[in-house]
């Protein structure tokens, strides 16, 4: 639709201004999109001897994705997602997923992979259910 003037009409749809017809984000997928940037912009270090910030999750789904890598990861593909769909939020994406992918370079993203040889040393001490034994087969 376009007004006299020619210019594109402007629908109100929650708190956020969308053209009809073009994709838009929600009020939660741009709230995420904030969290993504501000915890992509966190001055932290990966690089060995370095801290990692604690808006890298490590500690919600123990001991499975225990290390920051794996937020790193879902916190990509939402960026690259949300850049998919929506061609407006692409240059934003992008530099939150450059971000994100030299952390995913550095020792803390891959030092379990290369130093940790053979079984886990603490594998003694995690309950039965860590294992998968609770589920029905």
């Amino acid at each position: 639709m376009a007004t006299a003037a020619g210019n594109p009409k402007v629908e109100k749809t929650g708190t956020m201004s969308a053209i009809p017809g073009c994709p838009s984000l929600s009020d939660q997928a741009r709230e995420v999109l904030k969290f993504l940037w501000r915890k992509s912009h966190v001055n932290d270090n990966w690089a060995k001897g370095g801290e990692i910030s604690d808006a890298w999750d490590r500690w919600s789904i123990f001991p499975w994705y225990m290390y920051p890598r794996y937020d790193l990861e879902w916190s990509t593909r939402v960026a690259a997602k949300i850049a998919q769909e929506i061609p407006a939020w692409r240059e934003g994406c992008a530099e939150i997923i450059e971000l994100m992918l030299q952390r995913n370079t550095q020792y803390a993203a891959w030092f379990d992979l290369v130093e940790q040889k053979g079984f886990d040393p603490n594998r003694g001490h995690y309950p039965y259910d860590y294992y998968g034994a609770s589920r029905k087969i």
